[in-house]
């Protein structure tokens, strides 16, 4: 991957065909309940950075969330316009940000980071324009994998994923990127979907079972078996005075 331009056209023709909606992808809702999970109880104004389809930020926004949504791909923000209305989308690179210092209160990159040659470029920049809390959400100890492009005969990282994290290299670079961490979490796609009580209660049981399982797993030094990790950070620098105004570019 030699720069974000060299993407741009991959992601493009990537939204004709594969949307980040729960009608389409079911691990949307996983995706969108981690993340959740990690925001702050008053996030306050939200920049989301990658809004894809725009789900999450049609979820912040009738929560009642003043939330703006960034993305690299035309046609990601066009989709997102349509399924979050009245949600401001921006096209922009999460590697410059076109937005002042201290522009939001929250900033987040759910499934982001693995996409970037130098994530710690683009979380410092997170770091720039958020008051209070940066945000961001990752595949966990994913293997990154390639294949032959069968027009160019390139190689090729299977969905333009380079990275590949766990929890210490998350807290790396975060703290390269200048951020203090507050929390890591994992995340885990259960196996089991019944709405029944009886079902949702054995799903319950297994999914605690397998949570135990995991953090033996790792007190003896092996991965457990997680989907997502993600930390909740704080900007290393004091928030700025002034109060911020959401969606205003530099």
């Amino acid at each position: 991957m030699d720069s974000v331009a060299d993407w741009s056209a991959y992601y493009e023709r990537e939204a004709e065909s594969k949307r980040f909606l729960p009608e389409q992808d079911p691990d949307e809702v996983h995706r969108t309940r981690f993340a959740l999970s990690l925001l702050p109880e008053r996030p306050g104004t939200v920049l989301e950075i990658g809004c894809g389809d725009g789900h999450l930020s049609r979820v912040l926004s009738r929560r009642g969330v003043e939330v703006t949504g960034l993305d690299l791909a035309r046609r990601r923000l066009v989709e997102a316009r349509r399924v979050a209305p009245g949600v401001p989308f921006v096209r922009g690179s999460a590697l410059a940000l076109p937005f002042r210092d201290g522009a939001f209160d929250t900033v987040s990159a759910v499934e982001v980071v693995e996409h970037l040659e130098d994530p710690v470029s683009a979380l410092r920049e997170m770091g720039r324009v958020a008051r209070r809390h940066v945000l961001f959400t990752t595949p966990f100890d994913q293997t990154v994998q390639e294949v032959v492009c069968p027009h160019c005969l390139r190689e090729f990282p299977i969905s333009g994923h380079v990275q590949s994290f766990d929890e210490p290299r998350i807290r790396d670079i975060a703290r390269r990127a200048g951020l203090r961490t507050v929390r890591v979490a994992k995340y885990r796609i259960g196996g089991l979907g019944s709405k029944t009580a009886l079902r949702s209660a054995v799903r319950r049981t297994l999914e605690l079972a397998r949570d135990v399982q995991n953090r033996f797993l790792e007190m003896a030094g092996e991965k457990g078996h997680y989907s997502y990790i993600g930390a909740l950070c704080r900007p290393g620098r004091d928030a700025p005075a002034r109060r911020p105004t959401s969606g205003r570019a530099a």
